[in-house]
């Protein structure tokens, strides 16, 4: 089975440059994600817990954070990127109420 290669000139960054990007967690995968989305001049943010640990790192870098309660309501772009999320917790039906119709991606 052949794979499609998709390179930088096989996009319109326009696209994706007009919506706001929230991005759950900031874990390898969401510290990749949200670093290319605002190098590419995507507005992002970071849905944390108030616990969690990658708070301080992702402000030390500059970048938005907020609850992972608030994100998704900001957000046109949810991507749920990590262990911020566990699928029967509080948190996770929280970011499933605030969709509301929005694109999710999960990673």
């Amino acid at each position: 089975m052949r794979s499609n290669i998709y390179h930088d000139n096989s996009t319109d960054l326009a696209l994706i440059r007009t919506k706001k990007v929230a991005v759950i967690g900031y874990g390898s995968q969401g510290h990749a994600q949200v670093l290319n989305l605002k190098d590419c001049g995507v507005p992002v943010r970071i849905g944390l817990l108030a616990v969690s640990e990658s708070r301080a790192k992702a402000q030390a870098q500059a970048l938005t954070v907020t609850s992972v309660a608030e994100a998704p309501s900001w957000a046109d772009v949810i991507i749920v990127a990590g262990r911020e999320l566990n699928l029967r917790s509080r948190s996770h039906r929280s970011v499933c109420l605030r969709c509301n119709g929005r694109a999710v991606i999960a990673d």
